[in-house]
């Protein structure tokens, strides 16, 4: 092959390499937003316990009150935390135990409304459904795991 045929199969290698980037620029890959992870395990929820359309309504309003209730619980621990580490730049050296008990309560509260939620979800089910929830509360302790590692 002479120096001329080699320096076209290379143009032509640039070309389509470039090509190939400009269409993953323009097309790019929808990440797994938060919002769909909570479809995909509210489906599936919904799909293990199988819940009628009068569950499915009740359950999406246990739902709701849960998001709210875990929203205002995560913007108290970040206010907390926020409180904590100007403590730090205001030259506080030590963690003030009263800021970290106050955090270590909202976890807690956070925590505390995850269990009811599930309990809530636990009394939705009819007594056939009952063995069902026992094996989605072993998959879900999986799913939650998995989430976590993605966000990492």
């Amino acid at each position: 092959m002479n120096r001329s045929k080699l320096y076209i199969v290379i143009i032509i290698a640039l070309l389509i390499s470039n090509a190939i980037l400009i269409g993953f620029m323009i097309f790019p890959k929808e990440k797994n937003r938060r919002g769909d992870r909570t479809h995909n395990v509210k489906e599936k929820i919904v799909q293990k316990l199988e819940f009628d359309e009068n569950q499915v309504a009740a359950f999406e309003k246990l739902i709701e009150k849960h998001r709210e209730d875990i929203n205002k619980t995560d913007e108290e621990i970040m206010r907390s935390k926020r409180l904590l580490f100007k403590q730090l730049q205001e030259g506080n050296q030590h963690a003030p135990d009263s800021i970290l008990q106050q955090i270590a309560s909202f976890q807690q509260q956070a925590e505390r409304i995850k269990f009811n939620h599930l309990k809530e979800i636990k009394n939705l089910c009819t007594p056939e459904q009952q063995d069902n929830f026992k094996a989605l509360m072993d998959e879900l302790g999986d799913i939650i795991q998995k989430n976590r590692h993605r966000r990492k």
